[in-house]
């Protein structure tokens, strides 16, 4: 008779959802996964089945914005806690302190350097409402924002050496084939490592950094048919998780948001304004005049000047307006002719930020011999494409407004239902209406 009561209370719910149209609401699983420096105007010429599904069935744009410098450190940072540069003080790889000496926001390793973000990462937070979370990195550095995390995997210890010594050749053994096929195989390592995973853990949210593309497009530039065919690759790819999340989880709702932390400028290889071999981080103009100095480049189109003498300010302004690779110059001192200043940008952490912010021409290289930069507050390198698929949450064809790379982390509080008062108090908004 027990039995009996059970199955018939189960069929009474049954019943009971049929006739309200409705089902027993499920956990979602959500992936959050970014293409590594995807221009939007790729994806016009691209055959990308997978991401034109993902459109039709869900929210897109192709003009969100990325936070400056416009570059995956800062913007994996912004992608995992909702705040600019400004507040979650990762401004690049390497820094001048208020002593002029130089410190690293990686030190020493990636977990030493979460302890140094000052504000909340979407995985702790995620992680104090019961949910199992995983991060896999191309690069390495994107796990500075991934504190809280339960499973953190990426940089070169992930990748073969043979692999991973070339990410950045034209050609290995005479074959631009071979360096192409190579840098696209990253991706898939990637995700045979995220398939590893998921052979012993069960996960709630994925984020993942398919990087082929950026590497790619650094190398052979973001209007190059190699880029195209990156773009191409990494849908069949995207399709590959999707699969695999479905396959592994058949019975469980996924949901995704698909990003990029940077667009691409297209740069002159052949004119390289301070090359890697003559101290890139020096500029001989400001030398010849003995303003001491220190330059870091902020993703190849952007760089940061930190001058030792705040008194040599101006003297270093108009030294460097003139020079044919500088196109625009912020600096938050009171100099008539810059473009704007350091608070403008988003970029003026306290202690950490320099003299002068440089915006290059993207006819020069800075320092490296590269078809592709980017880190520039120029469109090209500004807007990214952004999908969201959330059946039942984001009606299909939905355009989305006014979107930033800053309103992930609240989207991802949105699509879990989380009300908590570190998602509210984050600078980006959710973007389910």
């Amino acid at each position: 008779m027990k039995y009996t009561n059970i199955i018939v209370t189960i069929l009474l719910f049954s019943m009971l959802f049929a006739a309200c149209g409705e089902r027993p609401p499920k956990e979602p699983g959500v992936a959050v996964i970014i293409i590594d420096g995807l221009r939007p105007d790729v994806l016009q010429t691209a055959h990308t089945p997978m991401l034109d599904e993902i459109q039709a069935d869900g929210a897109f744009t192709p003009r969100a914005r990325a936070v400056m410098p416009t570059a995956t450190r800062v913007n994996f940072v912004t992608f995992t806690t909702g705040f600019y540069a400004d507040r979650h003080g990762v401004i690049g790889g390497t820094y001048r302190d208020p002593e002029f000496q130089e410190q690293r926001t990686d030190r020493p390793t990636y977990r030493d350097a979460q302890e140094d973000v000052p504000v909340p990462t979407i995985f702790e937070i995620l992680a104090d409402h019961g949910k199992r979370t995983a991060i896999f990195a191309m690069k390495g550095y994107e796990l500075v924002g991934a504190r809280g995390a339960a499973v953190q995997k990426g940089g070169a210890g992930i990748f073969p050496e043979e692999i991973w010594q070339y990410r950045y050749s034209e050609e290995i053994d005479g074959s631009e084939e071979e360096a192409l096929r190579r840098k696209i195989q990253m991706n898939d390592i990637l995700i045979d490592t995220l398939a590893s995973v998921l052979e012993d853990r069960q996960l709630d949210f994925i984020m993942i950094n398919l990087g082929a593309s950026d590497y790619i497009g650094h190398v052979y530039g973001p209007e190059s048919d190699a880029y195209l065919e990156a773009v191409e690759a990494t849908d069949r790819q995207i399709s590959r998780i999707v699969g695999m999340l479905k396959n592994h989880y058949p019975t469980r709702e996924w949901y995704y948001i698909i990003g990029s932390d940077h667009g691409f400028s297209q740069t002159n290889k052949e004119q390289v304004a301070l090359p890697v071999d003559n101290d890139m981080n020096r500029i001989p103009e400001l030398a010849q005049r003995n303003i001491e100095h220190m330059l870091y480049e902020r993703g190849g189109r952007a760089a940061e000047l930190y001058l030792a003498d705040p008194n040599r300010v101006a003297d270093a302004f108009h030294t460097i307006r003139g020079l044919p690779w500088v196109k625009r110059i912020y600096t938050n001192h009171a100099i008539e002719e810059r473009a704007g200043s350091l608070d403008d940008l988003r970029v003026a952490y306290p202690g950490r930020h320099g003299d002068f912010y440089i915006i290059t021409d993207p006819s020069y290289a800075l320092n490296f011999a590269n078809f592709g930069q980017h880190g520039s507050n120029d469109d090209v390198d500004v807007y990214v494409p952004l999908y969201i698929y959330a059946p039942e949450r984001v009606g299909p064809g939905t355009i989305i407004e006014d979107a930033s790379n800053l309103d992930i982390a609240p989207t991802l509080g949105q699509l879990y239902l989380i009300d908590d008062e570190r998602i509210n108090r984050m600078e980006g908004n959710g973007l389910l209406k």
